[in-house]
C-alpha cells in the first residue's frame, strides 16, 4: 500500500511540475492600497492570441495566495491577457514574447509576471471554513480525495458538476494553494483520502466566475505562500 501511494505521489508531482515547457509564466495577482500590498485570490486569468479570432489559449485562476502558473506556455508569441476578480476592475493588457536570453545569458525557467489590480468597489469579505481530516471522517466515510469532497456540507455534485449549495454556482478547485487543472483533478479519484491534512472552503463574493473555491491541503508537498517581498509588474507588459 505504501509503495502504491508513493507511485501516485510521484505521478502527481510529475503532473504539477509539467516539464513540457522550458520557459513559462508565473507570478502573483495583487492590489495596493495606502502603500500596502495584498494578494488577490480567485482571479480568473484568460490568455488569448493576438489575432482577429482572439482564441483563448490558456486559462487559470489565481490561488489562495494570489499565485498563478501557466505551464506549458508558448513563450515565443505575444498574448492578450484579461484578468477579473470580484470587487476589482477588469484588467486587460498585452504581454511581449519572452526572450530566450536574459542579461546576455540563456534563460530557462519561470518568467515572473505579477499582475496588479485596482479596486472598483468595497472589497467583500470571503467566507472561510476549514475541515481537518478527522472532522471530515466524522461527516462520513470515504477512500479517495473525491470521496472527501463529497463530505463537505457547503457543496454538492449534480450532473457530474460540483456546485455551491447556497449560490448554485460552480466550484473552483485548488491543491496546496495552486489551481487544479482537469488533468490534475482526475487524480483526485485515485489519491487516498488519508493524504489530506485539511480542506478549505472559500465562499467567493458575487460577481466572480465561481460561487466557491475548495483548497485541498495535503500532508505532503509544498503549499503556496504569501510573498514576503515587494511585488512589481513585469516590464514585458505593454
Amino acid at each position: 500500500m505504501r509503495k502504491k501511494i508513493l507511485i501516485m505521489l510521484m505521478l502527481l508531482v510529475s503532473i504539477m511540475s509539467n516539464a513540457q515547457s522550458n520557459i513559462w509564466v508565473s507570478g502573483n495577482v495583487y492590489t495596493e492600497e495606502d502603500g500596502k500590498q495584498s494578494v488577490v485570490p480567485f482571479a480568473t486569468i484568460c490568455v488569448s492570441e493576438m489575432t482577429e479570432n482572439n482564441e483563448i489559449c490558456y486559462y487559470t485562476v489565481s490561488g489562495v495566495k494570489g499565485n498563478y502558473n501557466i505551464k506549458p506556455y508558448n513563450y515565443t508569441k505575444q498574448y492578450s491577457y484579461v484578468i477579473s476578480a470580484p470587487g476589482f476592475k477588469t484588467k486587460v493588457f498585452n504581454l511581449k514574447a519572452i526572450p530566450e536570453r536574459l542579461n546576455g545569458k540563456p534563460f530557462l525557467g519561470n518568467r515572473t509576471v505579477n499582475i496588479k489590480l485596482e479596486h472598483d468597489s468595497v472589497t467583500q469579505k470571503i467566507e472561510h471554513k476549514v475541515y481537518s481530516l478527522s472532522e471530515l471522517k466524522k461527516l462520513g466515510n470515504g477512500k479517495t480525495i473525491i470521496d472527501a469532497l463529497g463530505l463537505i456540507p457547503e457543496i454538492k455534485k449534480e450532473n457530474n458538476e460540483w456546485i455551491d449549495k447556497e449560490s448554485d454556482e460552480g466550484i473552483c478547485f485548488f491543491l496546496n494553494g495552486g489551481y487544479v487543472t482537469n488533468e490534475l483533478y482526475a487524480k483526485f479519484q485515485v489519491l487516498p483520502m488519508e493524504l489530506i491534512a485539511d480542506v478549505e472552503y472559500f465562499k467567493i463574493p458575487k460577481g466572480g466566475s465561481y460561487g466557491a473555491a475548495i483548497n485541498v491541503h495535503l500532508s505532503v508537498g509544498q503549499s503556496a505562500k504569501t510573498p514576503d517581498y515587494i511585488l512589481e509588474e513585469s516590464d514585458l507588459i505593454f
